[in-house]
């Protein structure tokens, strides 16, 4: 059983209104790219096979990834100038992908937190508030 799209033709076409589109590749691309957010968030977000607790902000993620892979060139995935390279796919699904924003928005609503973080313990007296202790030898 597939589980819902995180987004909706609607919310690509709100988000693009000049994309031509075809409405079949879009719902397909979407499905696509609500299981590429679900696995990077560890979570499905359905319950009882509706959405359920979907975070703000994920349908118009999902929807974004889309009108990336809308909006590529027909077939090409990668380009370079110098000694001019070219790589093409046939498929817009193959260009689906997370941009380390996106990764870090989702970190950040799926599980509350933005991930490692460390905490100076160190620097110039006071600026924990402490005092220097003038007895200390």
């Amino acid at each position: 059983m597939s589980l819902p799209s995180l987004a909706t033709n609607a919310d690509v076409i709100s988000r693009a209104p000049d994309l031509v589109i075809d409405h079949y590749q879009v719902e397909m691309l979407l499905g696509d790219a609500s299981a590429i957010v679900r696995t990077y968030a560890g979570r499905d977000w359905v319950d009882d096979g509706a959405l359920s607790g979907v975070p703000e902000g994920i349908p118009g993620l999902v929807a974004m990834m889309v009108i990336r892979a809308l909006r590529v060139p027909e077939g090409v995935t990668q380009e370079t100038t110098g000694n001019y390279s070219v790589t093409y796919s046939s498929y817009a699904s193959d260009r689906l992908y997370l941009t380390r924003t996106d990764k870090a928005f989702i970190r950040k609503v799926s599980s509350g937190s933005t991930g490692a973080f460390s905490i100076s313990t160190y620097g110039a007296v006071g600026y924990l508030g402490a005092e220097e202790d003038e007895d200390w030898t």
